[in-house]
C-alpha cells in the first residue's frame, strides 16, 4: 500500500521541487550567458585590436621599403654632404625634407622620420615630426644618433631616452642613417574610444611581456598572449585580457577590460531571472512570456548577433530596443564597437588606394632626364652651324613633347593624344639624326576615341628607333585593332620594325619579368609600361614582345577597350 500524504504536504514538496529545478536551471542559464557576454566582448575587443595592428603592419612595412630607397634614390642626401655651396645645400637640403613629409603624411602611424649623415663640413640631421609629436622626441633621437647610441640592426629595436621608451627603425648607408621612430603611448591614443571601463587600459607591449606604454599596473607577469582572452588578475582586481601580436613591429596590444564592464550587466540580468523563477509558481505563464519577450530573447538576439559579427558580418546590428536600459546599453556598445571596426577598415582600405594611386602617379610621371638633354645638346649643336631652321623644328617638337608629358596626369587619355605625342617623339628623331626612316600606321578611325593609360606606346616605339634606325634610315608599323579575347572587347596595339630584333638577354628577362635596368631608358619603360598596365588592369592587360622570322622586333599591348562615356560613369 502506498505511503499516502496530505495534499498540502504534495503540493509543497511539488512546488519546493519546482522551485529548486527553477533554480538550477536559472544557475546555468547565467553561467552560459556569462559566458557568451565574455566570449563575445573578448571577439569583437580582439577584432578591433587586429584591425587597428593590420593598420600599424601595413604602415611598417611601407616604411621599410621607404627607408632602404631613401639613400640610394635621392641624390640630395650626397649633395648635402660634399657640397660647400650654400645655394646647392639648400636646394638639396630641400629635396630631402620634401621626401620626409611625404613620407611622414603617408606613414602617420609613426611619430617621426629622420635622416643623419656625416657632411664634409658638418654633420646633417634631418626630420620630419607628425603632428601632435613634441620636440622633446626629436631631441632624444638627435642625441642617440649623434652620439652613436643607435646602431646598424636589421629590424626594429626598442630604445630609452630619459625615462621615454621609443620603437626605433634604421636603415644605414655607409656614413648616412635613415630612420622612423614610434612613441608607444602615442600610438595606442587611437583606441582611446575603445570601450575598457574606468580602470581598464590599452597597453602596447614588447615581446616578453613588458609593458611600452603607461598603464599604471605594477604586478604585469600574467599578461601574455597565452592568456588572451582569460580573466588575469591585475593590483587586486580581475581583468579580461585581450592580446593580439603585431607580424612587423617586436609588440603585442593588450586591452584590459575589468570584469564588472561586461559581468555587470550580466549580473543584473541574473538577479532578475532568481527574482522572476522565485514567483514562477504564481504567475508561471505569464512569466514565462515576459521573461521570453524582455530577457532570455533580446539576449538570444544579442548572442546571434555578436556571432554574426564573429563570422564576419560586420554590418549585423544589435536591436536596441528594450525595456531594460541594461540591454539597451550593452546593444549600443555593441554596435558603437562593430561601428569603430568597420571604420577602421574602411580607413585602411582607403589608405591602401592612396598608397595606390600615389604608386601610379610616380610611375606614370617617369621622365627620362637624359632624352631632355640630349635635346638639349642637339639645338646647341645646331646653333654652332648655324641651322637656325632646324632649331626652329626641333624647340616645336620640343615643347609640344614636354607638353604632354607634364599635363598628362589624367589615368587614361584618348589613344589619339598618345599617337600624336608619338609622332612628336619621331620627328624629333628625325631632325636629331638627319636620317630617313619610314613610319606606317594603320587604324581604325573610330578606335581614335578609346582611352588607354598615356605614355604606354611610345617606349615600344623608342626600342623599335634604337634596334632599326640607323643611319641608312628604318621602318616602324604600328597597328591597331579591336579583337573579341575571351568573350571581352580588347584593344591590340602592335609594333613592328626592321632592325635586328630584341637581344635573347631582353626576351628572357621580360619573359620572367625581371626588372630591365641594365641597358637604358628604354629597357627600364618597358618595366615602367608592366608596372603601371598591372596597376590599372590587372591580369587582364597583356604584353607580348619577340622577333619576326624575317628580321626586326614587333611589340604586342592588349588592352581592355575602355570609351570616355565609361570613363564618365566611373
Amino acid at each position: 500500500m502506498k505511503k499516502t500524504v496530505t495534499l498540502t504536504r504534495w503540493i509543497s514538496i511539488l512546488l519546493l521541487l519546482f522551485w529548486l529545478a527553477l533554480i538550477l536551471l536559472c544557475f546555468f542559464i547565467s553561467l552560459y550567458t556569462g559566458s557568451v557576454m565574455r566570449q563575445q566582448a573578448t571577439e569583437a575587443s580582439e577584432g578591433l585590436l587586429r584591425v587597428y595592428l593590420e593598420k600599424m603592419d601595413s604602415n611598417a612595412e611601407g616604411i621599410d621599403r621607404f627607408l632602404s630607397q631613401m639613400p640610394s634614390s635621392n641624390a640630395g642626401i650626397s649633395t648635402m654632404v660634399r657640397t660647400s655651396d650654400p645655394m646647392e645645400h639648400y636646394l638639396a637640403k630641400y629635396d630631402v625634407m620634401r621626401q620626409l613629409r611625404n613620407a611622414s603624411f603617408i606613414y602617420n602611424t609613426f611619430n617621426g622620420i629622420f635622416l643623419y649623415s656625416q657632411g664634409k663640413l658638418e654633420d646633417i640631421f634631418l626630420c620630419q615630426l607628425r603632428d601632435g609629436t613634441g620636440m622633446v622626441q626629436q631631441e632624444d633621437i638627435r642625441a642617440a644618433v649623434t652620439e652613436g647610441r643607435i646602431t646598424e640592426t636589421d629590424g626594429w629595436q626598442i630604445m630609452t631616452e630619459h625615462g621615454r621608451i621609443y620603437l626605433l627603425r634604421t636603415v644605414w648607408s655607409g656614413d648616412t642613417c635613415c630612420g622612423v621612430w614610434l612613441d608607444p603611448s602615442s600610438a595606442i591614443e587611437p583606441l582611446a574610444q575603445m570601450q575598457v571601463g574606468e580602470n581598464g587600459a590599452i597597453l602596447m607591449l614588447d615581446r616578453v611581456g613588458n609593458i611600452l606604454s603607461s598603464g599604471g599596473f605594477a604586478d604585469c607577469a600574467a599578461l601574455s598572449l597565452e592568456n588572451s582572452g582569460k580573466m588575469v588578475r591585475l593590483d587586486g582586481q580581475r581583468y579580461l585580457q585581450i592580446g593580439c601580436k603585431s607580424s612587423n613591429l617586436p609588440v603585442e596590444l593588450a586591452a584590459l577590460i575589468p570584469e564588472r564592464v561586461f559581468a555587470g550587466q550580466v549580473r543584473f540580468t541574473q538577479a532578475v531571472i532568481v527574482l522572476v523563477f522565485s514567483i514562477a509558481f504564481l504567475l508561471l505563464p505569464a512569466v514565462w512570456y515576459l521573461m521570453n519577450r524582455e530577457v532570455s530573447r533580446p539576449v538570444v538576439q544579442l548572442t546571434e548577433t555578436m556571432s554574426q559579427v564573429g563570422g564576419g558580418d560586420l554590418t549585423a546590428k544589435a536591436s536596441e530596443v528594450s525595456r531594460f536600459a541594461e540591454f539597451r546599453e550593452i546593444a549600443g556598445s555593441f554596435n558603437r564597437m562593430t561601428g569603430q571596426i568597420q571604420q577602421l577598415q574602411q580607413d585602411i582600405y582607403e589608405r591602401q588606394l592612396s598608397e595606390q594611386r600615389t604608386r601610379l602617379q610616380y610611375l606614370q610621371m617617369q621622365i627620362r632626364p637624359h632624352f631632355f638633354l640630349n635635346a638639349m645638346n642637339i639645338i646647341y649643336s645646331f646653333s654652332l652651324t648655324g641651322r637656325n631652321d632646324l632649331i626652329e623644328q626641333l624647340t616645336l617638337c620640343l615643347s609640344r613633347y614636354f607638353r604632354y608629358i607634364f599635363q598628362c596626369e589624367s589615368t587614361f587619355v584618348p589613344l589619339s593624344a598618345e599617337l600624336e605625342h608619338i609622332h612628336t617623339y619621331l620627328e624629333i628623331i628625325r631632325l636629331r639624326d638627319q636620317g630617313e626612316f619610314t613610319y606606317h600606321r594603320e587604324i581604325d578611325e573610330v578606335l581614335l576615341e578609346a582611352l588607354i593609360p598615356p605614355l604606354t606606346i611610345q617606349p615600344f616605339v623608342e626600342n623599335s628607333v634604337k634596334y632599326s634606325c640607323g643611319e641608312d634610315g628604318g621602318e616602324i608599323d604600328l597597328t591597331v585593332e579591336c579583337r573579341q579575347i575571351r568573350g571581352e572587347q580588347m584593344l591590340c596595339v602592335t609594333i613592328r620594325d626592321g632592325g635586328g630584333g630584341y637581344p635573347e638577354e631582353i626576351l628572357e628577362q621580360f619573359d620572367r619579368e625581371e626588372p630591365l635596368s641594365a641597358g637604358g631608358g628604354q629597357r627600364i619603360g618597358l618595366t615602367n609600361v608592366r608596372q603601371r598596365l598591372r596597376l590599372t588592369y590587372g591580369e587582364r592587360a597583356q604584353i607580348h614582345i619577340g622577333n619576326t622570322p624575317d628580321g626586326g622586333a614587333y611589340s604586342e599591348l592588349i588592352l581592355p577597350l575602355r570609351w570616355p562615356e565609361e570613363e564618365g560613369e566611373t
